[in-house]
């Protein structure tokens, strides 16, 4: 059975001995559009951004009435993953195809690079923490148990093209907060930077005048 587009993106990495196939793209409209196939029955399986259960940002499918379900949630411990909407927060994940076997469950969705949503973390290329989990039923019934794990993929040096608005400007892909932080970082670093080079030039005169006064 299968339902809107579930074409594969040009970049795949695999999980858990290709339990997992995860195919991805950067979009110009500053998303990522990501295909999974998960190469079991229907049971529910989540992946997320992180390196353990608290803290991440975890995207959970469930199979329900031959539907899958994308289902933003974040990270709060040794439990369920509470749905980011229950903590004033957004699904941000938007579901573009399915499909449904015996063997495999296929789901395509896109979702912004920077939601600005405080449950959600800023996707980028590069290496990135991902966390995994699986177990039979759906929606979530059980504890994974074992059936999890941790990875780092590299995803890749592409280059992301900021989305541009109505009136013709180059939209910035992260807040003004966040850019003010960072420039106020690339200053501190600037400042220390001159300080130790100064360092350097007064301890080179120093050393420079005592070598005279030994001649």
């Amino acid at each position: 059975m299968r339902v809107g587009d579930v074409s594969l993106p040009p970049n795949l990495f695999t999980i858990n001995n290709n339990l997992f196939n995860v195919y991805y793209d950067f979009v110009p409209e500053g998303n990522i559009t990501m295909t999974i196939k998960f190469n079991a029955g229907a049971q529910y399986f989540g992946l997320g951004l992180g390196t353990t259960m608290t803290g991440s940002d975890i995207w959970v499918f469930n199979v329900v009435n031959n539907k899958v379900t994308a289902n933003d949630c974040y990270g709060a411990g040794n439990i369920p993953p509470p749905q980011d909407t229950s903590n004033g927060g957004q699904n941000n994940l938007q579901v573009l195809g399915y499909e449904l076997a015996p063997t495999y469950t296929i789901v395509k969705f896109t979702r912004a690079l920077n939601t600005g949503d405080p449950n959600d973390q800023f996707i980028q290329p590069g290496l990135t923490d991902f966390i995994w989990a699986t177990q039979p039923g759906s929606p979530i019934e059980t504890y994974h148990g074992e059936n999890r794990g941790t990875l780092v993929v590299n995803l890749g040096n592409i280059e992301i093209i900021p989305p541009v608005t109505e009136s013709g400007e180059t939209e910035s892909l992260i807040s003004e907060e966040e850019s003010s932080i960072l420039e106020e970082e690339a200053l501190t670093l600037e400042a220390e930077l001159n300080e130790i080079a100064e360092n350097i030039e007064n301890e080179l005169a120093i050393e420079s005048a005592e070598n005279l006064s030994l001649l």
